[in-house]
């Protein structure tokens, strides 16, 4: 079935509906501790909870040690009093729902937003199977094809606050984030803050761009991407930064696996980020500041981790890099 332009907004309509109530709905029925419980049983009603709260979720992951173990999922949600992006389009916010061994729960913003926009030129041309043969909505063909979003996402927000730029320095930054379907484009927002004393940028998807429609730039660019997270996703970068103010699971090291492996590109990425700065000398200036935040440390070590992810997995790596941290501390 051909998803003409106007089919397309009213089936984006209808999946903001859903992810406002469906969250609001299943978040009431997380579940309370028990009196007694083990890792399996946890870990089995974990298993459970992910699976009922499939139709929303876009990432979940199980972090934390084995003696701290935590699940998180990142979804979607209409958040009130935020309801438009910075260009006054309805747009959806990134939340986070995480869950301790002793059933602890804790939810936050996760710290993006995706604009109806974008959703409904994802359904339009993303060759998704978006309706089932009796003719509904499948929200989860939507969600999937979302997956890598809370990724780039956490990656490009915790990169930029390291970053000390000014709103007016941001507005202009194009961000990528690359997908299975084809890449999703965005921007940075202001967002509203108490007790800091320096602005937070959060990215804000616009729109999407189709594989048959990416330029050559854009169509390398995607590849790269994404072969440098391979193995990386999802992870507690995927749930930055409520992994990291929650429950002490820093993504400092996955951040660098990252940068180092996609290196070789990132000339070329930031030159596309800044393509639309305008003037030549702010332009240069603003990308030689994103080339310093974007480092390889160490890049012997780092290869190691990098290799390493794919043997052993995100949480291998972050314990090691953690001990490693521990005892150069002493």
């Amino acid at each position: 079935m051909i998803i003409t332009e106007s089919l397309a907004k009213g089936l984006c309509s209808r999946f903001f509906d859903e992810a406002q109530t469906q969250i609001s709905d299943q978040i009431a029925r997380l579940p309370g501790s028990p009196s007694k419980h083990s890792r399996a049983s946890w870990l089995r009603s974990m298993k459970a909870l992910e699976k009922t709260l499939k139709h929303f979720t876009i990432e979940s992951y199980y972090g934390g040690s084995k003696r701290h173990p935590y699940f998180a999922l990142c979804g979607l949600r209409l958040l009130r009093g935020r309801e438009y992006n910075t260009w006054s389009e309805k747009c959806l916010g990134g939340l986070h729902v995480l869950l301790t061994y002793d059933y602890d729960y804790f939810d936050g913003d996760a710290g993006f937003f995706i604009g109806e926009h974008a959703i409904a030129r994802l359904i339009e041309r993303g060759k998704l199977n978006i309706l089932t043969e009796k003719g509904a909505m499948n929200s989860l063909a939507i969600n999937h094809a979302l997956t890598g979003i809370p990724f780039w996402a956490g990656y490009w927000f915790r990169l930029f606050i390291g970053l000390n730029l000014s709103a007016e320095q941001i507005q202009h930054i194009q961000l990528l984030i690359p997908s299975k379907n084809g890449i999703f484009l965005g921007q940075l927002g202001q967002e509203e803050t108490s007790g800091l004393d320096r602005p937070i940028f959060a990215p804000q998807i616009r729109t999407f761009v189709d594989l048959d429609s990416l330029s050559n730039e854009q169509s390398y660019l995607r590849k790269a991407l994404l072969d440098a997270s391979v193995g990386l996703t999802p992870s507690s970068l995927s749930m930055f930064p409520s992994s990291e103010v929650y429950m002490n699971d820093s993504p400092e090291i996955l951040q660098k696996i990252l940068e180092y492996r996609f290196a070789g590109v990132a000339n070329l990425l930031v030159n596309l980020m800044c393509s639309r700065v305008p003037g030549e000398q702010a332009r240069n200036q603003l990308k030689e500041t994103i080339m310093s935040g974007i480092k390889c440390y160490a890049p012997e070590s780092t290869k190691f981790l990098s290799d390493l992810v794919h043997s052993h997995g995100v949480r291998e790596v972050q314990k090691r890099y953690l001990a490693h941290r521990l005892n150069n501390a002493v």
